[in-house]
C-alpha cells in the first residue's frame, strides 16, 4: 500500500509508470504491505483460478518461492518500472523507502531484481507465460 500520494502516466521507461504527486525525501517510507489492503496468493489457490487471472497475478505480483506465496498489491505498486538506478530500495522490514529526494512528477522505479520480479517469472506456473514474461522483463531492463 503506498505511503504517499501518486498518479498513473505513460513511462519514458515502459508503457504506464508511476509518480510522485508531492515531494520525497531521501529515507521517507513509500509503500509497505498491508494485509487489510493487499492480497497474498498461495501458489495452491493461484493454480485454480481462471488462466487470465493467473496471468495477471503472475506479471504484477511478487512471488515469494520459500512461502509458496505471491503477493498482489492493490493499489498503482503493480506499474511500477524498473530501473539500474532506482529512486526506491527495499528495506530488511520490506518496506520501500526513497533512495534519494524524489521531485514531484518523477517516476517511482525500483530495482526488479531486488524484489524478485525476475526470479518469479523464472519459475511461473504457466511456462508459455514465463517466457512471455522474460521477454517483457527483459524489455523493461533493457529499456531502463
Amino acid at each position: 500500500m503506498f505511503l504517499i500520494r501518486t498518479r498513473l502516466d505513460m513511462s519514458p521507461i515502459h508503457g504506464i509508470g508511476v509518480f510522485c504527486v508531492n515531494m520525497i525525501h531521501a529515507g521517507a517510507r513509500v509503500w509497505r504491505f498491508e494485509p487489510a489492503f493487499d492480497k497474498t496468493i498461495s501458489e495452491s489457490e493461484l493454480a485454480r483460478l481462471p488462466e487470465h487471472v493467473r496471468e495477471h497475478v503472475i506479471v504484477h505480483a511478487e512471488h515469494f518461492p520459500e512461502l509458496g506465496v505471491y503477493r498482489l498489491s492493490s493499489d498503482e505498486d503493480k506499474y511500477m518500472n524498473h530501473s539500474i538506478t532506482p529512486n526506491l530500495r527495499v528495506t530488511e522490514d520490506d518496506v520501500l523507502v526513497a533512495i534519494r529526494d524524489i521531485a514531484p512528477g518523477e517516476e517511482l522505479t525500483i530495482d526488479y531484481g531486488e524484489i524478485g520480479m525476475i526470479h518469479h517469472i523464472e519459475r511461473s506456473i504457466d511456462p508459455e507465460l514465463s517466457r512471455a514474461g522474460r521477454v517483457v522483463a527483459q524489455r523493461r531492463m533493457t529499456a531502463a
